[in-house]
């Protein structure tokens, strides 16, 4: 889903603390690695991120000044162009997901060899890129976009090859009565929700987290119930046992310090994030 973009922080769905490190409060670069992997010696070296974008590119600036501020090293940054598509970046919107999806992974995963952007405008091309390619073995999308059975094809090829593909859970709060779009019930890929989290301070260790009321989840209408969601009470958090349950994970979805739009800073949020973060973490 689309970020909600705050050039000035003026709230949003949840009231964060803003115990970030960033000059407004926000979480920038190792404040993720310090709330979620802290003895995590791991950084990402050998292996390589890839970005599903859709009709939008991204400011190179953009990302160098977010590394500059974070205090990071320059991770290089790949971009497939599909679809015809030139690679110049969207409206501010579009925009500004694609920064924030490559900054929360390079912060996450600082040592990267590179984020690869697969920028196009038919789902299905570029997961087919990505399942083809098989270069990144960390794989994301924070779009809600139509599948088919080739998009499903790609979903398989992506588990058979060794590929993790993450979709954010959507920024709409619960999908109801047969609401849920695709591909957010989809059994072969990791659905991820949101929370707010508050540290000890910038910087600092993991200190608390909530449910954010705008993390997309629900009980599917499509699939029966995965094998790694059985055998779990279901009594307290109301989900199904008959059914699958997304989000699968969830961490921050608030207070993410952004450098986008060419050269504009501030706050933003949305499952697309700790979509994000789940990934990487994993390196």
């Amino acid at each position: 889903m689309l970020a909600s973009f705050k050039p000035a922080y003026s709230g949003s769905l949840d009231t964060p603390l803003l115990t970030g490190s960033a000059t407004n409060g926000g979480f920038i670069g190792n404040d993720f690695r310090a709330a979620y992997a802290p003895n995590v010696t791991l950084t990402g070296a050998g292996q390589s991120v890839g970005l599903y974008e859709y009709n939008s590119g991204f400011y190179p600036s953009d990302i160098a000044e977010y590394e500059a501020q974070a205090g990071m090293s320059p991770v290089p940054i790949t971009p497939v162009l599909l679809d015809g598509f030139d690679g110049a970046p969207g409206d501010w919107q579009a925009n500004v997901e694609v920064s924030m999806d490559i900054e929360t992974a390079i912060a996450m995963a600082p040592g990267l060899d590179q984020v690869i952007v697969y920028e196009g405008l038919l789902p299905d091309s570029v997961l087919n890129r990505m399942a083809t390619d098989n270069i990144a073995k960390q794989l994301s999308a924070s779009w809600i976009y139509l599948t088919d059975a080739a998009s499903e094809q790609a979903y398989q090829q992506f588990a058979a090859q060794g590929q993790s593909f993450f979709n954010s859970s959507g920024d709409g709060g619960t999908w109801s009565g047969g609401s849920m779009p695709s591909p957010l019930d989809n059994p072969y890929i990791t659905i991820v929700g949101g929370t707010v989290l508050t540290t000890s301070g910038p910087g600092g260790t993991w200190a608390g987290e909530t449910t954010w009321t705008g993390s997309g989840g629900g009980i599917s209408t499509n699939y029966t119930i995965p094998t790694w969601q059985q055998g779990i009470n279901m009594s307290v958090n109301g989900g199904s046992t008959t059914s699958r349950n997304t989000p699968d994970v969830a961490l921050t979805a608030d207070n993410i310090y952004i450098v986008a739009i060419n050269g504009v800073t501030g706050l933003g949020g949305g499952t697309a994030l700790q979509r994000r973060c789940g990934r990487v973490i994993r390196l």
